[in-house]
């Protein structure tokens, strides 16, 4: 059993090495519907989401869950793994280097 100090400092816990933080953004659905909410991504009439900014992939966009993006000019590549979804660039629209060809 794990237990924080009253103050949920990582090292009251007795064991430095571990820590428990909070996601940076949540998995799956849950973390495309923060990102819009926040305006990272936004939709187009063809239901992709669009990047306006920096962001990391929500974990989980996979099967079921995938979903197609598309890389707005001059906004930066995403960190993390897309998972089975589609990072196409709006410049081309085509899909990024090392992404699926079926995208």
């Amino acid at each position: 059993m794990i237990t924080l100090g009253s103050t949920g400092d990582p090292e009251s816990t007795g064991s430095p090495s571990l820590f428990l933080a909070a996601y940076e953004v949540l998995p799956s659905q849950f973390g495309l519907i923060q990102l819009v909410q926040k305006g990272v991504l936004t939709r187009n009439q063809r239901g992709a989401f669009l990047i306006h900014g920096k962001m990391r992939f929500p974990a989980g966009i996979h099967g079921a869950h995938l979903a197609r993006f598309v890389l707005l000019d001059g906004v930066p590549a995403p960190d993390g793994s897309p998972g089975h979804s589609c990072l196409a660039q709006k410049a081309v629209d085509t899909p990024v280097e090392t992404q699926r060809p079926n995208c």
